[in-house]
């Protein structure tokens, strides 16, 4: 049963997952997820509410941050594509780019 330290500790977790990889991070969030949802079933009402609303700033902060990275790999992923495609195109002219 996580406390509310070993929930910090896996936002830690899927912080550190984003700058590895989006993925690992996705594995680390659904891991947490799992983890809020028994404890504030099990010790939710004997944690104070500003310590919940902490709690939920940070997950949602990471959440943002997962999201921006997801959103910059996209980006570059598109770029890569349309360079290649260019360069395909130059390719097929037999005209340097």
């Amino acid at each position: 049963m996580a406390n509310l330290e070993q929930l910090h500790a896996r936002l830690d977790a899927v912080e550190a997952g984003l700058s590895e990889a989006v993925d690992a991070a996705a594995v680390h969030m659904t891991a947490y997820q799992d983890e809020l949802q028994r404890f504030i079933e099990t010790r939710g009402r004997n944690v104070s509410p500003e310590a919940l609303d902490a709690l939920q700033k940070r997950q949602n902060t990471v959440l943002e941050a997962m999201r921006s990275r997801r959103q910059a790999i996209g980006d570059a992923l598109r770029k890569l594509h349309r360079q290649g495609s260019a360069s395909r195109a130059y390719a097929a002219m037999d005209v340097a780019p």
